[in-house]
């Protein structure tokens, strides 16, 4: 076939995780052939980049809703320690009122490149420093396109954690405060 530009290698442990693993340019030789002739591809494996084209879609519908950050917490990441640490200096809480441990941090904007759809949970918080401690790790070693960065904007996930037998329709997170008075976390 002519004129091909670029491949691109779906590969998955599982069916319903194939997604897009390695892309890169075809160059164009005699009689239609390309190079490379071959792909080797040596994981890892991400877990979640974008799908198989599907031939039965004739056509999309998205929805999208505006949102200051959806959670609990948004925050700007300022950089990050180590391969599973994320430092966030509007985390600082000399009262140590707030524990994020075993919530969701989600990455949710990036300036000047695409956000990549990343969740990691929270195991471990320092509140005089900002730093959280994640896992899986925030940064994946050859693929800053999937790791957490510095000037990201991340946000802590809502959790339902209190009893709603009463309230079956509705979902209660202990941090959010209803109280008029109440400042926000």
């Amino acid at each position: 076939m002519a004129g091909l530009a670029s491949y691109v290698l779906f590969v998955a442990t599982q069916d319903d995780l194939i997604c897009a693993q390695a892309t890169d340019a075809l160059t164009a030789g005699a009689n239609n052939t390309y190079t490379p002739g071959s792909i080797t591809f040596g994981g890892p494996l991400v877990r979640s980049t974008w799908a198989l084209p599907s031939p039965y879609v004739s056509k999309i519908r998205i929805k999208a809703k505006r949102a200051v950050h959806m959670g609990v917490v948004g925050a700007t990441v300022d950089h990050v320690n180590a391969p599973n640490q994320v430092v966030c200096p509007w985390l600082i809480d000399a009262t140590n009122v707030f524990n994020p441990v075993g919530r969701i941090l989600s990455v949710v904007g990036r300036p000047e490149s695409s956000t990549p759809f990343l969740s990691v949970t929270i195991t471990g918080y320092d509140h005089t420093t900002g730093t959280l401690t994640v896992s899986p790790q925030a940064v994946l070693s050859g693929h800053p396109e999937l790791s957490i960065q510095a000037g990201d904007v991340v946000v802590i996930r809502n959790k339902a954690d209190d009893i709603n037998n009463s309230t079956p329709t509705q979902i209660t997170d202990t941090v959010i405060r209803t109280s008029p008075a109440a400042t926000p976390v």
